[in-house]
């Protein structure tokens, strides 16, 4: 038998896969070219802010809706920006940890906080004025 985590507290970091039909936006998934609709957008420290970037992202058309959450699969320090996907809330609940997580851990910022808002505009004015 394996361990079981009682509390929850273990979380990994998770892609989430098309397969069910509803998990991902469909607009976000193309079976060739982006199976698992991910998106690179630069990171705002702003939930909201960040939903309305993989949107445009992602090319839709139509305004973020509560129907789908932006989930921050992953982020790179070196270049401020967040690996994402628009998944069904139904399966975001699931316990995991990723990219609003990661920039928290490297920068000590709570994701979605003034603070973090203000962190993430100075790494991508650092970053515009390097090239």
């Amino acid at each position: 038998m394996g361990w079981i985590d009682p509390l929850g507290l273990d979380r990994e970091p998770i892609i989430f896969l098309p397969k069910g039909g509803d998990v991902l936006h469909p607009g976000t998934v193309d079976p060739v070219k982006n199976p698992e609709g991910l998106f690179k957008i630069k990171a705002t420290g702003s939930y909201y802010d960040d939903k309305v970037a993989l949107y445009k992202a992602a090319g839709l058309n139509e305004s973020p809706s509560r129907k789908w959450i932006s989930h921050h699969v992953g982020y790179d320090p070196k270049t401020n920006e967040m690996l994402m996907q628009l998944v069904n809330p139904k399966y975001h609940s699931h316990p995991h940890v990723g990219g609003a997580h990661e920039f928290e851990s490297i920068t000590g910022f709570k994701y979605g906080s003034e603070d973090a808002i203000n962190e993430a505009t100075r790494r991508n004015n650092k970053l515009s004025k390097c090239g």
